[in-house]
Order: C-alpha cells, then structure tokens, then sequence
C-alpha cells in the first residue's frame, strides 16, 4: 500500500501486527513491567489495578497532533521529532496494554486470540480502513492542488494530512480497546491492540524514521524514567530531589531535551547493516550518558560533591537490580 511519495510506502512496515507486539515485548517487556512496578502505589501486581492503557494513548496521540498541525486555519509548521517522541510515548502505553491482555488471560486460562487470526488479511477492519485512509487523503492532496501550486507546500500539507488520518484512526482504534477491556472482552481489546501496534509503525515512517529507531528511542526513554526513579524523583516534601531542569537561562532544558540530544548524536549508530547494538545495551548506554550529565548538573545547580559521587552507572544502579529481580521471578 502505498499512498503518494516512495519515501512514505507503507509496504515498509517491517512487522505484521502479532509479530510486531511479540518482537516489542520480547524486546521491552521486562523492562516495561519494572517501570509500571515502580510507579504502582499499591501493595499489588499493577496488572490488577485495571489501567486505561486505552485512554493514555488516545491523549498521547492528540498531543502528537498538536505536534503535527491540525488546524488547517493556523499554517503551523510540523515538528516530526516532537511528534516522534509522542509515538513513543504511545509505544509505552501500548505495551502495558499488551501485557496486562495477557497477565488477564493467563489468569483467566482463556486465550486472548486465536493462533490462526491473520490481522491484515483482505477484508479486515484495518487493512479496510486503511485503504480508506488511502483514498481520503489523496482525495484531500487532489482538493488541495487547486489551491496550492507550490509542490513542497503540496507534500507538506499531503504527509500532515496523512499523519493525522492515520491518528485518527489510532484514537478510534483506542476508544474501541478501552470499551473491550471494560466488557472484559480479551479477544476484542487485544485485536484492537494489534491494530494500534501496525498504525505505530506507519506513524514511525510518516515521521521519517523506522521501527529500529523506536525502540532505541524507546530504550532512551526508558534509561531516563528509571534514572529519575534512582535519583530522587518525586521525593517528598523536605527531602531533595531530582532535578528535572538541567540547564537555566532564556530557554530552560530539561533533562527530556538533554536525552534527545543524546539519541539524535548516536542516531547512525547501530542501525541497519552495521547493527551492532542490542536494545539492552542502548539502555545502559543512555543511562551511563544520563548519569554523567546529571554529574555535572549537581555541581553546577546543587553545589554538593557527596550527592554527585551517588549519581551510579547502569551496573551499580538500584534499577537493574530491580529488572533483575523481576526477571528472576
């Protein structure tokens, strides 16, 4: 399938939809389960705290079209690295969802989907909706030719048209999973599910970059959210905590921008031919370039030599032990 440009083929979706959720929590599903397990409140498995995964992706993905530009009477410019950064966000949600369709399932004894279900066979929902998607925006492309002679207006205004139907679709997809999961309905959720994971991946070349980069981006991410966890995140009141800023002036950074730095200067490293890198090792590596910076950070903002001596790498750190303990039953 293939909308208008060679550059945003869809026949480029490397995964299909069971394999894509296989490879994505075979990769992250450890990793993911600690992250939830350290945000969990409760004295219980956070599977059980019926999260609306659902409804934390519809709101990711509208924060991704605020990124991309919706409002046709705003000429706003796109930002397709803001935007990716919430199709990872995205990502996150959704392999919680993933897992906590098939914690229920187990627990049930009730397969959550039939080993013989093809998502993208002729005749589906999504391949369906897709090819309507297809036809809408080139219609959209055609419509607005009239109006636009200026060919880079024409593919600006064609791939932000795209991006958007296909998020649509994504939140209509969610809305639908979220319904399931309140019925109960594991088959139903988990379909929708897979849905999700096959627009991700057309949102991820929309965006101008592949599925690998997902999941170091990803892998970024989550270095970042278990550094914070290490470091004093959410403290209580009187205790000094983490410092999310890192750098002051007219345009304060946080340490988001710092690790998207850091992502896009390593952006060419382990990637096609010359993949050398696990999603493992992009972890430790971002968490290792997190912790350096934050370094520097404590002695410039905080002035305290001893709480920066405590700033640990990934193989001395709390984290680790925690995915490792996890991992060990």
């Amino acid at each position: 399938m293939c909308i208008e440009d060679s550059k945003y083929d869809l026949s480029a979706v490397e995964f299909g939809c069971v394999d894509f959720a296989l490879q994505a929590t075979q990769k992250f599903g450890p990793i993911q389960n600690a992250l939830n397990a350290r945000a969990n409140k409760k004295p219980w498995n956070w599977c059980e705290n019926d999260n609306n995964w659902s409804r934390a992706i519809k709101n990711e993905a509208i924060e991704m079209q605020d990124h991309i530009g919706w409002k046709w009477w705003g000429h706003s410019t796109p930002h397709f690295n803001r935007a990716f950064m919430e199709v990872v966000d995205i990502f996150h949600f959704w392999i919680s969802a993933i897992l906590q369709v098939r914690y229920e399932s187990t627990k049930k004894e009730v397969p959550y989907l039939s080993p013989t279900f093809d998502v993208m066979k002729s005749g589906s929902d999504l391949f369906c909706e897709l090819k309507e998607i297809e036809k809408a925006v080139k219609e959209h492309l055609v419509r607005r030719r009239i109006h636009d002679e200026l060919p880079d207006v024409q593919k600006r205004i064609w791939r932000q048209e795209a991006i958007n139907s296909f998020i649509d679709l994504m939140v209509l997809k969610a809305a639908k999973a979220g319904l399931h999961a309140a019925e109960h309905d594991l088959e139903a959720n988990y379909i929708q599910l897979l849905h999700i994971g096959y627009i991700i991946q057309i949102l991820c070349i929309f965006c101008g970059r592949s599925v690998s980069d997902l999941f170091k981006w990803y892998a970024g991410k989550n270095a970042l959210n278990l550094f914070r966890w290490d470091n004093g995140y959410k403290k209580t009141a009187g205790e000094k905590g983490y410092i999310k800023i890192w750098s002051d002036g007219d345009a304060p950074q946080e340490d988001n921008d710092y690790l998207e730095y850091m992502i896009l200067d390593h952006k060419d490293e382990g990637s096609g031919e010359n993949e050398t890198s696990s999603e493992a090792t992009w972890l430790q590596k971002f968490y290792d370039m997190l912790a350096a910076e934050y370094k520097n950070v404590l002695a410039t903002k905080d002035r305290n030599e001893d709480r920066s001596a405590n700033v640990s790498s990934w193989k001395d750190c709390e984290s680790k032990k925690f995915v490792e303990s996890l991992i060990a039953g």
